[in-house]
């Protein structure tokens, strides 16, 4: 189904509609099927999840620093929503472009950038999306949102202002996260010393536990050794805690 023309095209994330048969992937490319009818998509596509051949749906993502480029998409089937996440600063770029830094939200029948516009300043590694609520968790290399100072995570809400209240100010990058929503927690790995850096500095070495509500860090601690390369991804088994 993919994907060349560029120096090192990859794909970096996928989600996969079963309703639809869908399948979306992310990354660093311009052309896709290229082994039958080439075609150009920039950085986002959608294949026909049996034959590979791809769809109509084409957001159209600029991307000014390829070496970044879209490292995270999540699908909201709830809206036919889907998030796009990474370095970038301009959508729907041969149609009616459209400003979007870092973030940016597309209907997954029109392809059309959605209102959602979080403004967020620092690249994007990962995105996670609840279905219920359609609010959204974003963590990497986060300085700020829509203006308001915001470092390693960010919560946002489904019309894209920030979360005021959860706030954890880390002090470096945050690669992955996973929530734990039985007990209000969200695990945040990376490569990081301190938590709450500017209200209660505290010590978690590329691994932490944090209030879902507040940002808070909470006493888990599993002891990473601080040289390490850090904690690139992560997990959580909500049923065996």
């Amino acid at each position: 189904a993919i994907v060349d023309n560029v120096e090192y095209p990859a794909v970096r994330s996928i989600e996969v509609d079963e309703l639809t048969n869908t399948v979306y992937v992310g990354g660093w490319f311009d052309t896709v099927n290229s082994n039958t009818t080439p075609t150009t998509r920039r950085n986002v596509a959608a294949f026909n999840g049996t034959t590979g051949a791809v769809t109509s749906f084409n957001p159209d993502i600029f991307v000014p620093n390829p070496e970044n480029a879209i490292s995270t998409i999540a699908l909201d089937t709830n809206t036919n929503t889907l998030y796009v996440a990474g370095t970038f600063n301009r959508v729907n770029h041969n149609t009616t472009p459209v400003a979007r830094l870092n973030s940016a939200g597309f209907s997954t029948t029109t392809s059309i950038a959605t209102s959602y516009n979080p403004n967020v300043s620092g690249g994007i590694d990962s995105i996670d999306i609840d279905i219920e609520t359609g609010q959204l968790w974003a963590s990497g290399k986060i300085y700020g949102t829509g203006g308001t100072a915001r470092n390693g995570v960010a919560h946002i809400f489904s019309d894209g202002t920030l979360d005021t209240v959860f706030n954890p100010d880390i002090d470096g990058l945050v690669s992955s996260f996973a929530i734990a929503e039985s007990s209000n927690t969200i695990y945040i790995g990376g490569y990081f010393t301190t938590i709450n850096v500017t209200t209660n500095p505290t010590n978690r070495y590329h691994l932490a536990a944090l209030d879902l509500t507040t940002g808070a860090v909470k006493s888990f601690n599993a002891g990473i050794e601080l040289e390490s390369f850090g904690v690139s991804t992560l997990a959580y088994d909500d049923t065996n805690n």
